[in-house]
């Protein structure tokens, strides 16, 4: 494998975590890994913790994903807010009127964002 993707791997954890509420412990137990594991791995990128074989084995079988879904290649190499609202319109229990209204919010944060930082330069 040409390298994990560890903070994708940490937001998939994470998503599920939230779409299922599932505490940090229950999580663990659910994908047969301590919870200090778990914490680690959610340390995404910014963490040098690197899981072994039989712990991403478990974490995929959790997440119903291949260990090749998590490869570093296949991050875009650019990312935009029409992307974000193609995912919002794919998901099967938001109306698209929601997703719209999802994704104006988004808008707006982003663009604020974008210019806090355009004024600290």
């Amino acid at each position: 494998m040409a390298g994990l993707d560890r903070e994708r791997l940490a937001t998939y954890i994470r998503n599920k975590m939230a779409n299922e509420k599932l505490s940090l412990r229950k999580a663990a137990e659910l994908a047969k890994c301590s919870p200090a594991t778990f914490s680690r791995i959610l340390g995404g990128q910014d963490d040098e913790y690197m899981p072994d074989t039989a712990t991403l084995g478990a974490i995929m079988k959790w997440l119903n994903r291949d260990l090749s879904d998590f490869e570093s290649s296949k991050r875009p190499a650019t990312k935009t807010l029409e992307e974000v609202a193609v995912h919002l319109h794919a998901l099967p229990d938001l109306a698209p009127e929601d997703a719209r209204f999802i994704m104006s919010v988004v808008q707006l944060l982003y663009d604020d964002k974008r210019n806090k930082n355009a004024a600290k330069k």
